[in-house]
This record gives structure tokens, C-alpha cells and sequence, in this order.
């Protein structure tokens, strides 16, 4: 029986610095039936002349396609109506996979069929590799998903860790142009009321940290959780407590830097009127934080295999 075909999307937008670490990490899969379809999204620092070069030389079935700036969810969808898989695999365009990403997702896949969307567990690294790996590492898909919305728990980057049946996103739609930073959210919670979710807890995926980051803009996340805590809360929890997260997490968020003072006495007027969830939020970010770091150690030389000379071009290294 053939190995089912894998389409992989990857937007593309001024990514010029790390484009090639991310095309090395697909054509470095010990999975080799993929496609993988770039969809430059008007880039203006020489990313699309650089990828034109590289999928010249690096082995693998590529399609690269240019649009006019239109952001991440039209070209992601643009993407997606051109792929011929059976299951599409989502990748951003400064992210790294592990050599056995697609391997093990396609297998759980395949023995699993009811399960629409698969994530995996991943890894933060920096802009360089000098600072501490995190690791963040899930067991429950459904879980995961509402403590994303709730703020309580990182994210499940389904932009890069995601392996979707295309079918599900044939019946339940692809990326909502009308949310910017939590369109993937978005489509994770359709996965969770709509179809069957599941996730690897090995750390398959390495997702970079850099500057222009749209998770770091905090106003339009914040619009973009509110919406979808209005659009799915009482389906999942409430959208009153999912409100007061949020809110919450914004609000720790505001003083993250400012004066040590300003955080204490933060964390003090909420014990004198017992604000249990801002207090509950707090603690769910410094313990998440110091618990992905504690186990990121182990990652890093996994990480560096994902980008190895092997397929590398020469001059592009």
C-alpha cells in the first residue's frame, strides 16, 4: 500500500535569514511522499529570489507561488487550495522540524483514522541557539486547547506542528481572514468541537523566537481572544471564565516590564481581595516557564540535526 501523500504549506513573508534552515528541515524528513507548496507573500528582502534557488538544489517536490502582501491566513489558505494530499502539514516559514516529524505523524495517522488534527510537543529556541531550549510538551490535545484559549498554557502551534486531514478542512473551512494572531487557534478549537484532536508528546517541531513575531502584538491578541471567547466559550467552558483569564494574562502581561516593584505590588493587592485568578494566572506562568525550561536540555543537538549540511546547498550556507 503507497505511503499517503503529504502537502505542506508554508507561507512565506521577509523571512530571508532563516527560510533556508526551514526548507533544510523539510527536505532533511526521513518521510519522503510530501509536496511542499510556498506561498510568498510579497516578500521584499530577497526571500522569494533566495527560495527560488534553493528548491533548485534541494531534493524534494516543491511549488513556489507569489502574491500580492495579503498576510499569513490568505496565503496559508492560498495554499492549502492547491494542495493534493491526503494530509496537509502546516509549517511557518522560520520554524525547524525534526528529522521524524512527518514519520511518526503519518503513522499515528494512519493507524488512527478517526483523529482530524495531530500536533506535536515542541521546542522554543531563540533567534540564535546560545540561549536555553524550552521545552513544551503536551499529553492531551483537548486540554491543550482550552488552556490556550484561557491563556493558562502555551499555545499549540498548529502553524508548524499541525497534520490535518484535508477532508476536515474541506468540511469545517480553513483559516478565518478576520483574526489575525489566533487564526490557528481558531481552527484548533474547530478540530476539538467538529472532529477529534490528538497530540504527540514528543517534541517533533522547533519554533523560533524573533522580533516581528505576531503573538508579541499584544492589543490585536487580545481583540482576536475576545472574539473567540465569545464565538466558542460556553461550547468549551464559559465565556465568563474564559474572559477572566484572558484578562488576567493581559494584565500580568502589562507589568511583565516594568519595576519589580510594580509586579509585587500587583501580586499583593490581588491577595488582600482575593483575586484568585489573576493570582492562579501568575503562577501558571512562572511555573510553565521554569518547567519547559528544565527540560529543554536535552533538545538542542536534535535541533541542530534538523538543520545538518546534508542537504544543504553550498553557497547557501
Amino acid at each position: 500500500m503507497p505511503e499517503p501523500l503529504v502537502s505542506i504549506v508554508i507561507p512565506l513573508f521577509n523571512k530571508v535569514d532563516w527560510i533556508t534552515q526551514t526548507l533544510t528541515s523539510v527536505a532533511n524528513q526521513e518521510y519522503d511522499n510530501w509536496e511542499c507548496i510556498i506561498v510568498d507573500d510579497g516578500s521584499t528582502d530577497g526571500s522569494f529570489e533566495l527560495v527560488c534557488s534553493l528548491i533548485e538544489r534541494l531534493p524534494g517536490k516543491w511549488r513556489l507561488i507569489r502574491q500580492e502582501n495579503s498576510g499569513q491566513s490568505v496565503a496559508r489558505n492560498h495554499g492549502l487550495a492547491l494542495a493534493s494530499g491526503d494530509f496537509v502539514a502546516l509549517l511557518d516559514a522560520d520554524d525547524i522540524w525534526f528529522k521524524n516529524k512527518l514519520t511518526k505523524q503519518v503513522a499515528y495517522m494512519t493507524r488512527f483514522q478517526e483523529v482530524d488534527i495531530l500536533f506535536t510537543s515542541y521546542v522554543i529556541f531563540e533567534e540564535s541557539l546560545s540561549a536555553p531550549l524550552r521545552y513544551i510538551r503536551f499529553r492531551s490535545a483537548s486540554k491543550m486547547i482550552l488552556r490556550w484559549l484561557q491563556m493558562y498554557g502555551f499555545g499549540g502551534l498548529i502553524e508548524s506542528t499541525g497534520l490535518i486531514r484535508k477532508t476536515f478542512l474541506e468540511t469545517n473551512g480553513c483559516f478565518d481572514l478576520g483574526l489575525s494572531t489566533s487564526s490557528g487557534l481558531d481552527v484548533s478549537i474547530r478540530g476539538l468541537i467538529f472532529g477529534q484532536v490528538a497530540v504527540l508528546k514528543e517534541a517533533l517541531v522547533g519554533y523560533r523566537l524573533s522580533d516581528d513575531q505576531w503573538h508579541k502584538q499584544l492589543d490585536e491578541l487580545s481583540h482576536n481572544c475576545l472574539e473567540l471567547s465569545l464565538r466558542y466559550g460556553e461550547r468549551l467552558s464559559s465565556v465568563r471564565s474564559i474572559q477572566q483569564s484572558q484578562n488576567a494574562y493581559f494584565e500580568w502581561n502589562k507589568v511583565r516590564g516594568a519595576r519589580r516593584t510594580k509586579p509585587v505590588q500587583k501580586l499583593l493587592i490581588n491577595i488582600f481581595t482575593l483575586n484568585v485568578t489573576s493570582i492562579r494566572m501568575l503562577s501558571a506562568l512562572i511555573f510553565r516557564n521554569l518547567r519547559s525550561t528544565a527540560l529543554g536540555f536535552e533538545h538542542r543537538r536534535l535541533l541542530s540535526q534538523s538543520i545538518g549540511q546534508s542537504t544543504m546547498p553550498p553557497d547557501s550556507q
